[in-house]
């Protein structure tokens, strides 16, 4: 049976590791990179070269950001209409998908801020199994939304000449790796 040492699980991590960042540079809507990262992150992780500290700073990170976006959201629904053809997807003639309204708005606010207090929760106070469940159901959300719907978000749009789908590839889809990860990091904690 072949087994991985811890030097070979290091140098497996670090190459899976840099080829996703080298892509992300690259290539930023391309699904390798994400998988690349996370794979090279858990080889290394298993081989016993990062520590903890790493995973603390990503749930953190993912914390911050998620909490970020819940108050954009509120700015969203109560004032703000200002970068409004980059949040929403379109039709490749402009015509935005949906219009959200202050209450969908708010509900995303609500589970992002909750998702950021699990990941807070989690890394600092304590590690419950309905902690662990928020936090998989969040997983599980996050990867759909990076892997998209086929046609106008995440890798797997086929719509990418608009604004949002442009703003989608730069920053929204990495964004949702980072919480992934963050989601991850403090599962593993």
């Amino acid at each position: 049976m072949f087994a991985l040492t811890g030097g070979l699980l290091a140098s497996l991590g670090t190459v899976l590791g840099l080829s996703g960042l080298i892509l992300f540079v690259v290539r930023r809507s391309h699904l390798a990179w994400p998988v690349l990262l996370a794979l090279g992150l858990a080889a290394l992780r298993v081989g016993g070269w990062l520590p903890d500290v790493v995973f603390v700073a990503f749930a953190l990170l993912g914390a911050v950001l998620a909490f970020g976006v819940a108050v954009l959201h509120v700015y969203w629904a109560f004032a703000g209409t200002k970068h409004g053809s980059t949040a929403v997807p379109s039709l490749p003639n402009g015509q935005p998908l949906f219009t959200p309204g202050p209450l969908a708005c708010i509900a995303v606010a609500v589970a992002l801020t909750t998702f950021a207090t699990a990941l807070v929760w989690t890394v600092f106070l304590s590690s419950t199994l309905v902690l662990h469940g928020v936090l998989a159901l969040a997983l599980i959300v996050l990867t759909l939304r990076a892997i998209g719907d086929g046609r106008f978000v995440g890798f797997s749009k086929r719509v990418r000449d608009t604004a949002f789908g442009r703003a989608d590839d730069a920053w929204y889809t990495p964004a949702v790796v980072l919480l992934w990860l963050g989601a991850a990091s403090a599962l593993v904690l």
